[in-house]
């Protein structure tokens, strides 16, 4: 721990708690007279209207369109009587705060309410005690003396109000104080930064990196600082999923100091559109995420993470694994990818762009290509294969997803995908991050791009080397690009190799390349909304020609490689002009 001097942040996130209080109650007069008393002490009361079913499903609609934290309920809502339909609705109410009022309390009453958070009233006690109650149940839900500030919270908010469009900067915070609330000693203040942000020549030439995942700082009224966390933000159900996924398939299996954890107790919060998780042993200060560590390590460091990444890390996940056959590779991202509308991109893509283009804007020579999105789907079936290896995996394994720390030792997190799933795609996901996010080719030289390319895709034989590009015949390569260009292949071919030993099929290239094209499709039809119109259009660009050149390979499977018509990349100008738009539907 450290003791943090004068405090100089200019980014605070101070509390603007809401005010409204629903109010569940079958007789129209009480709800009534509950408002005013609400009103005279500045509440904003939201009262449910109806009778019976319609009254309980107004009040779970406008608990969550307002926001509520705290709601009166009473306890019969059906008419005088005994009914516990109020103790029901509380517990659906969640996460809003219930006081049950009720002339039938009971003391077996009062332990099934205390059991899921609601507390019990006794009808026709003072107004005075149910507002006291009312204002105990807010400071209790988001204590206000807890402040969250960072330059990390301006990016947290837009991200997550652009994701969460529902959601209010409010629910946010409270999101946050929460995860933080029942700390011993109390918690005063949270420190909120962007984790390792990419290097300015990744952000400019390639896709932009997606962040989702932020370093918390707690310091103590003392002024001590805790020690760090990572901190994730998002939609309520993703973070249910996440914490589901955890307890099956991560905890327990995974070395618990390779893997972020998720503590039991007040490491999760969901509220009613969002919500944020805690992970605890993963933000060391001699860990950075790979996609920042990565520029500044040696190709030697890179092959040494990943193989460390695979052969440790993530291990026992793949140790059950088997051949499996029953579902198509297309099909397989279809049904998985988060995105809904992912096949209607792909269909609205192959709608708007023709069967083929000319990739002369990109690399600087006439090159008929097949377009890849509908090639992709026009040839779906045959990405069926004898077997697709099936095990437990990450399912999200980008570079924004794992620490490396200065031995070269890596740390997962974010298990929002977890769970049985198809090996290759962790491969496929990661090898697509290195080559389209962190290798930085200049946007207006996308012919080194089309040699990588080519040089990945040439055919081998068992468990024959891939051989690098001769970097020496192209013109004009400066010596650093040239580093980096060589420093992704050895990657990729370290990829390919733990890969092949994992299956140990390595003829399964072509299944592997299918996993490619899906994986650089989901680059090409991503919204990069929160780029410049420039920087986006590169990036689409990028992956549109790695996409088309995977098609063109398992198009010509078994054919000459490249075809000997196609220019050499020595014989393509070393700069293009700008490059143009390229249509992937609504932005």
């Amino acid at each position: 721990m450290n003791r943090v001097g004068e405090d100089s942040d200019n980014l605070s996130w101070s509390c603007n708690a809401s005010r409204r209080v629903l109010v569940v109650d079958d007789d129209v007069q009480t709800a009534q007279d509950h408002a005013c008393d609400l009103r005279t002490q500045g509440y904003e009361p939201i009262i449910a209207e109806g009778q019976g079913e319609a009254l309980i499903a107004d009040a779970k609609t406008k608990s969550r369109a307002y926001g509520c934290r705290v709601a009166i309920v009473d306890l019969a809502l059906f008419g005088p009587g005994t009914d516990e339909a109020g103790l029901h609705l509380a517990k659906d109410l969640k996460p809003t705060a219930c006081i049950i009022v009720t002339a039938y309390a009971t003391i077996q009453l009062t332990n099934r309410a205390n059991a899921h958070g609601s507390f019990v009233l006794e009808k026709g006690e003072d107004p005075d005690e149910l507002l006291g109650r009312v204002k105990c149940a807010f400071e209790q839900f988001c204590p206000c003396n807890l402040q969250i500030s960072g330059p990390g919270c301006d990016e947290l908010r837009s991200k997550t109000l652009k994701d969460n469009p529902e959601a209010s900067e409010e629910e946010i915070r409270c999101a946050l104080v929460r995860l933080y609330r029942g700390e011993s000693p109390s918690i005063a203040k949270v420190h909120l930064v962007t984790p390792d942000p990419p290097s300015t020549s990744q952000m400019s030439s390639s896709a932009p990196a997606r962040a989702g995942v932020y370093i918390a700082e707690p310091i103590r009224a003392d002024r001590v600082a805790l020690q760090r966390e990572v901190v994730k933000v998002a939609a309520a159900e993703k973070i249910k999923s996440e914490v589901s996924n955890y307890r099956q398939w991560i905890k327990g299996l995974l070395l618990p100091e390779r893997c972020a954890r998720i503590e039991d107790q007040g490491h999760s919060v969901t509220l009613w559109h969002i919500g944020a998780i805690r992970y605890t042993n993963i933000a060391r200060e001699d860990r950075r995420l790979f996609r920042s560590w990565y520029p500044r390590a040696s190709g030697e460091q890179v092959r040494r993470a990943l193989e460390d990444l695979f052969n440790v890390t993530l291990r026992p996940l793949y140790k059950e694994r088997g051949s499996v056959d029953v579902q198509s590779v297309y099909s397989y991202y279809v049904a998985h990818m988060f995105t809904p509308d992912f096949e209607r991109r792909i269909l609205d893509y192959c709608n708007q762009n023709s069967e083929r283009f000319d990739a002369a804007s990109l690399v600087g020579r006439a090159l008929m290509l097949r377009n890849p999105v509908s090639w992709a789907y026009r040839h779906r079936l045959q990405s069926s294969f004898r077997s697709r290896w099936e095990a437990a995996t990450h399912g999200d394994l980008h570079s924004g997803n794992i620490f490396v720390d200065q031995d070269c030792k890596t740390y997962v997190l974010d298990y929002e995908r977890s769970g049985s799933g198809y090996i290759l795609r962790d491969f496929a996901e990661l090898e697509t991050d290195i080559q389209l996010r962190l290798t930085p080719i200049p946007r207006d030289q996308l012919r080194l791009a089309y040699a990588l390319d080519l040089a990945l895709l040439a055919p081998v034989a068992g468990n024959d080397r891939l051989a690098p590009p001769d970097w020496d015949n192209l013109p004009d390569l400066s010596p650093r690009l040239r580093g980096e260009l060589q420093k992704a292949f050895d990657a990729i071919s370290t990829l390919r190799r733990l890969f092949c030993g994992l299956t140990g099929e390595p003829d399964e290239l072509k299944q592997y390349y299918w996993a490619l094209l899906m994986e650089t499709l989901i680059s090409l039809l991503r919204k990069y909304s929160d780029a410049d119109a420039s920087a986006r259009n590169a990036a689409r660009s990028r992956a549109l020609l790695s996409a088309a050149l995977i098609a063109e390979r398992l198009a010509a499977w078994g054919g000459d490689w490249p075809p000997q018509d196609w220019p050499q990349p020595e014989a393509l100008p070393a700069r293009t002009e700008a490059i143009l738009p390229v249509r992937v539907g609504e932005e």
